[in-house]
């Protein structure tokens, strides 16, 4: 069990904790390009598409296409109550690290998932 702050715990093999990245607010934030207000997050066998579309709206930028080289994966994820928007960033951007694969803004208004031969 690994706890990152005070609002998350995961259940993960050591080989994978170091793939988690750290909860920072004021980070997350500054990726942004509107306000969201909190809410509850769902997610059961989703595609990497769900993750990306989900990502974009919680920061207020459009989705690029995934390249056909980003490994397909499915994920599961659903909050006991509602996140603010930090949160819920980093919320995604966690299952993407912990998959071996990275969300990342791209220019002004856009996101991107990227897999290990470009992101990590």
């Amino acid at each position: 069990m690994m706890r990152e702050s005070d609002k998350f715990v995961f259940a993960l093999p050591s080989s994978v904790r170091k793939k988690l990245p750290k909860f920072k607010p004021e980070e997350a934030m500054a990726k942004a390009r509107r306000t969201s207000p909190p809410g509850s997050m769902k997610f059961q066998d989703a595609d990497l598409q769900a993750l990306l579309n989900t990502y974009a709206e919680l920061l207020g930028r459009k989705p690029l296409r995934i390249d056909k080289f980003v490994p397909g994966v499915k994920f599961s994820l659903r909050t006991p109550g509602k996140l603010d928007q930090p949160a819920a960033i980093f919320a995604l951007e966690a299952m993407a690290a912990i998959n071996n694969l990275r969300l990342e803004t791209v220019g002004e208004d856009e996101v991107q998932i990227t897999g290990p031969e470009r992101g990590n």
